[in-house]
């Protein structure tokens, strides 16, 4: 609406047609005297109406300036309307194609683009772990609009696409820890002498609305298998995850820091070339070994060879435990959902920081084109001539 008047747009006096008078008594009722652009009234208990409630939003019309202030009322309008949701407990919502009516009068491009830009945004900075469905409503003869929305939300998916890689010795718990970041069984996880993953395992599931792609791998210092035998399974399986890992997730269980943990790191920063701990978040498995009223940080602080890691990682570290704190947790911090979310958004924001890139190694370069040729003839690649030893061949992966 505009000038704080419901009836301003077309939407308002379709409502009224449903309603009657009803609707501007009840909108007087909530709305009060004072109004701020960006700010909303919040009408509930219309009658006739299949939704319990109506946000009518304040702002203002199209000024021709893609970033100027009536962009970033209508950003921050949809932004209040989302928090609304999440504080009232509402299950979903549905949002029209705001401000493209006659009255306000935004392009349609922009008005996909900027909704479904907060939407996503509000979505990657959301902690509450309850759901919260976002429809978009839009009239089947506006083909227009309807491919406007179409366009920017494959682009978004697109964007908002994540592929991570664990790293970590046998028994840390990698496989577990990405079951619990799918919510099913997806991959083998085994309390044997012997890794349960032998082969590496890449699944991708749509998590928060975007595409995530997790590689479980074999565990570091495993000494059944040769190297030779290595090579082949984590080149085909990384093919999953191409072009690039966005984040490796070094995964320690919750206990002392020794020099067997800090051999995985020396070994990955190793095999890895470039900088891999920049693309690097450390994740700790058995959470319930965490002493009550103590958050990770605090754990991590009190070792500082653990501390220097988590630090040279950018100080990025989260806390899982993949058993006990799934159904009814004792807090919202030892609650793995909780935990993912904030998994989540740590990785949002270190790719941000990364200029949205993922971890590539050129070096490799060559070694690509060899893997590529014998994979065409029909060669092994078990015989494939890596100095490096075979966790090198994750940064088989290049930039497009």
């Amino acid at each position: 609406m505009v000038g704080h008047y419901h009836l301003s747009t077309r939407l308002g006096n379709i409502l009224e047609n449903i309603v009657g008078s009803r609707l501007t008594e009840k909108f007087i009722e909530a709305a009060g005297d004072e109004w701020t652009p960006g700010n909303f009234v919040l009408v509930e208990g219309l009658p006739g109406l299949p939704s319990n409630a109506v946000f009518f939003l304040d702002l203002f019309p199209w000024n021709e300036d893609e970033d100027g202030t009536a962009v970033q009322i209508l950003r921050s309008g949809i932004n209040n309307i989302l928090t609304s949701c999440d504080d009232k407990g509402f299950r979903s919502v549905a949002l029209p194609a705001l401000s493209d009516g006659i009255v306000l009068g935004f392009p349609i491009s922009l008005v996909a683009r900027v909704v479904l830009e907060q939407i996503y945004e509000y979505e990657r900075e959301r902690v509450n772990s309850s759901d919260l469905s976002v429809r978009i409503v839009l009239l089947p003869e506006n083909k227009e609009a309807i491919e406007a929305f179409t366009t920017v939300q494959e682009d978004f998916k697109i964007k908002a696409s994540r592929r991570i890689v664990l790293l970590g010795k046998t028994g840390s718990g990698k496989s577990h820890l990405a079951n619990t970041i799918f919510g099913e069984d997806l991959f083998t996880a085994d309390f044997s002498a012997k890794s349960g993953t032998v082969l590496c395992q890449a699944e991708t599931k749509c998590i928060n609305g975007a595409s995530l792609t997790v590689v479980d791998t074999p565990g570091f210092f495993d000494t059944w298998q040769s190297e030779e035998d290595m090579k082949p399974k984590i080149i085909r399986c990384l093919t999953e995850c191409s072009p690039g890992p966005h984040a490796f997730l070094i995964v320690f269980k919750v206990g002392r820091f020794t020099k067997h943990e800090q051999e995985v790191v020396d070994k990955i920063c190793q095999l890895f070339v470039n900088d891999p701990l920049q693309h690097a978040v450390i994740v700790f498995t058995h959470g319930d070994q965490l002493p009550p009223d103590m958050e990770i940080e605090e754990f991590v602080a009190k070792q500082k060879d653990l501390s220097d890691v988590v630090q040279k990682c950018g100080g990025r570290c989260l806390v899982f435990d993949n058993k006990r704190w799934n159904n009814k947790p004792p807090d919202q911090y030892r609650s793995n959902q909780f935990q993912l979310q904030a998994l989540l958004k740590t990785i949002n924001k270190m790719v941000e920081e990364n200029k949205g890139g993922y971890y590539t190694d050129e070096d490799l370069k060559e070694e690509e084109k060899i893997i590529q040729k014998m994979e065409n003839s029909g060669e092994s690649a078990a015989s494939l001539p890596v100095n490096r030893g075979f966790f090198g061949m994750f940064s088989w992966f290049r930039k497009k």
